[in-house]
């Protein structure tokens, strides 16, 4: 009765006996593929769960270790079974090695709020996450003020350890996956028309029209352009030579040529630096971000060139999002090539957002590029020649 909890006798010994039999078939042949070496200590392990799990007390550690146990019986290694603590802290410092700045920052404060969020749970094995603990977390997101975009984003965060987890064999399925994104009306940003844009290089000071033209031109975010070092740039073959910033650092090292407009290229000659002098030297090495960040800055320039921008983030979003920023230069370019009939092949591949295999297979012509670009309206009026 103790070992089997029946009461019968005849039920008791049934199950004895078929235990017995279990316990001679996997000891039975030591050529035998059942044989272990610690075959008893295994059918006994296994029996205390069953009897635990009748009893309504087994939990995923006891299965987690007689796995485990039959691992080392077969010579393997042993079931990990990390924390979700553990694991997910590797994976950040895992991360921050191969992502860009900005991606890295992105995944650990996500990951370090999930983790905040289950509390002591987060203490526990990695495979106790369930598809209710991230729900959970994301609507917590939501309750918090956060935009349903930016909840839908922490999902997907969450949903990139899980599956390194997964495919480690440290958990079978991932809880992420299951989890819905909320459907939502995205804030979106809205290219500069001709007219704005001529009144931003009207207002801008020096370094700012540069800037504006670089991210016009090129379609370069503001922490590159900002950066960008008179090395960068080949005025004798047209090109600028810039890894972006963004780009995922465990790429192949290689900088990306982006072909100097005739525009910009007009504004960077007579200004010719040298090695590493800045191009910018009143906007380099300030951040994007902050009080007095680039952005802000930018957003100064907009109202003084009586540029009207509006906030479409979300209703109660805990941050603003402006319809217009230096951002929607880059939305101008690819909008105002594409009215002037540049092909999508070749704007993808001109800002940058080409994937790697396409760039592998697209070895574009650097004459066929500046030719298809010289289709784009000018925003500097050129002074009439003289008679």
């Amino acid at each position: 009765m103790r070992s089997t909890k029946k009461t019968d006798r005849a039920a008791a010994v049934a199950i004895a006996e078929r235990w017995q039999r279990e316990a001679e078939m996997l000891t039975a042949d030591p050529d035998s593929p059942l044989a272990l070496p610690n075959a008893p200590e295994i059918l006994e392990a296994f029996v205390s769960l069953t009897q635990k799990a009748a009893a309504g007390t087994l939990t995923l550690g006891d299965g987690q270790d007689l796995i485990s146990t039959l691992l080392a019986a077969s010579g393997q290694d042993r079931l990990r079974t990390e924390t979700t603590r553990e694991f997910l802290a590797a994976f950040v410092a895992e991360k921050t090695k191969a992502r860009a700045d900005g991606t890295a920052r992105r995944y650990a404060r996500i990951i370090s709020d999930f983790v905040t969020y289950l509390g002591k749970r987060a203490d526990m094995p990695l495979a106790n996450v369930s598809t209710r603990d991230v729900q959970g977390f994301r609507d917590a997101e939501i309750k918090r003020c956060m935009s349903p975009a930016s909840a839908n984003m922490a999902v997907k965060v969450l949903r990139v350890p899980f599956n390194t987890a997964r495919r480690q064999n440290v958990i079978t399925s991932n809880p992420a996956e299951a989890v819905d994104t909320l459907g939502h009306d995205a804030a979106e940003r809205r290219p500069f028309t001709l007219k704005e844009l001529r009144n931003l290089l009207t207002a801008a000071s020096e370094d700012w029209q540069g800037m504006i033209l670089v991210g016009y031109c090129c379609g370069f975010r503001i922490g590159d352009a900002s950066s960008m070092l008179w090395s960068d740039i080949d005025l004798e073959h047209e090109v600028i030579n810039l890894r972006p910033s963004k780009e995922r650092r465990d790429r192949k090292a290689h900088k990306r040529s982006t072909i100097i407009l005739p525009e910009l290229l007009e504004w960077l000659t007579p200004r010719r630096g040298v090695g590493k002098a800045p191009l910018f030297p009143t906007l380099h090495g300030k951040k994007a971000g902050g009080k007095y960040g680039l952005s802000l800055t930018f957003r100064e320039v907009m109202r003084t060139a009586k540029i009207k921008f509006d906030d479409v983030a979300p209703t109660n979003a805990v941050k603003a999002f402006y319809d217009l920023g230096f951002h929607s230069l880059r939305h101008s370019h690819i909008s105002h090539a594409a009215n002037a009939g540049v092909s999508e092949e070749i704007r993808r591949e001109h800002v940058g957002h080409a994937s790697d295999v396409h760039r592998q297979y697209t070895h574009r012509d650097i004459e066929a590029t500046k030719l298809a670009f010289a289709k784009m309206p000018r925003l500097l009026v050129k002074p009439a020649a003289s008679a």
